[in-house]
């Protein structure tokens, strides 16, 4: 019953992040952007999307590699855009998470408390290389346009996020936070919390992890500034470059279904606060929405297949 009500205050606050979306704009007038829109450009810019896939698979496999675990590229994407599927379809966004790395159970038993700790490494690196952007962003528009008020911003992203990997890499806080988990669950808690603090002190892996997580993000914000440029030829690179990680960001607050509008309306807003139209701006981040449903039918297609395949 929690759980149902849970969800249902989070598709409410779906709903709510949407209508606060079109508040300020005319449907009508979004939807004539969105029907000029050039249909090359939005196929380039999903294909674009799909090949951040790739990047962020070879990320994982580099991760899964470090403890011995070896799977194909091919393997670790098929994963990855299931992981997708049950990120955006299923409840919570670590569903995806959880998923990508149930599947290798079965041939990797003695490696489960590893493998959901490789996908909570992957996440980590991930949202490291989001801040990254984002100060590189802010940086840019300060010196480009004297426009410096997102520098706080990203201090005080950068400071929680590497104040949440000091926690969890700190020699007590293993002992801490098993301190109130349940003694049934201690023991694999205990090889989830030590395999992640190995992980985070693997600073070779961290720098490897880094570079495929820029490039993973890197290819998102060009997929989004070509749909930009889909609406708007000749749009600047800069707004969706400060506008896209945090909309990322902000989507990681549970208040919504996997940051179901909520990362669209940050999106959107910082575009209008860049100069971008808002009718403009709302249709952007709408066609955003299309790269993620596409690689999560994939994904859902590659689970069905796999069941069938399987016999299962």
């Amino acid at each position: 019953m929690r759980s149902v009500v849970i969800l249902m205050l989070k598709l409410a606050g779906a709903g709510a992040a949407f209508a606060f979306l079109f508040h300020f704009v005319h449907f009508e007038q979004v939807f004539a952007v969105l029907s000029a829109a050039n249909p090359l450009l939005v196929a380039l810019g999903v294909l674009m999307f799909l090949a951040g896939q790739v990047v962020a698979a070879a990320r994982w496999r580099q991760i899964l590699r470090s403890d011995a675990v070896h799977i194909s590229l091919r393997k670790a994407l098929r994963m990855n855009l299931i992981g997708t599927f049950a990120g955006n379809f299923l409840p919570g966004m670590a569903t995806g998470d959880l998923a990508k790395s149930a599947l290798l159970f079965q041939p990797f038993p003695e490696k489960r408390s590893f493998l959901i700790a490789s996908v909570v490494y992957d996440r980590i690196t991930g949202l490291v290389s989001v801040v990254v952007i984002a100060g590189a962003g802010a940086l840019i528009l300060g010196i480009s346009r004297g426009n410096w008020s997102f520098i706080p911003y990203v201090a005080a992203a950068t400071a929680a996020v590497f104040l949440g990997i000091w926690f969890i890499a700190s020699v007590g806080t293993k002992a801490r936070l098993l301190r109130v988990m349940p003694s049934s669950l201690i023991e694999r808690s205990s090889l989830f919390i030590e395999g992640l603090r190995r992980l985070l002190r693997n600073k070779q892996l961290f720098g490897t992890a880094l570079w495929f997580g820029l490039g993973f993000q890197s290819s998102g914000i060009i997929s989004l500034w070509i749909m930009l440029c889909a609406i708007q030829p000749g749009a600047p690179f800069l707004p969706v470059m400060v506008a896209a990680p945090f909309a990322l960001v902000v989507a990681m607050l549970p208040i919504t279904i996997n940051g179901l509008g909520l990362r669209e309306g940050t999106f959107s807003y910082i575009l209008q606060h860049l100069g971008v139209d808002a009718q403009i701006a709302v249709a952007t981040s709408l066609l955003g929405l299309l790269p993620l449903l596409v690689s999560s039918l994939l994904g859902g297609v590659l689970l069905v297949f796999g069941k069938n395949r399987n016999g299962k």
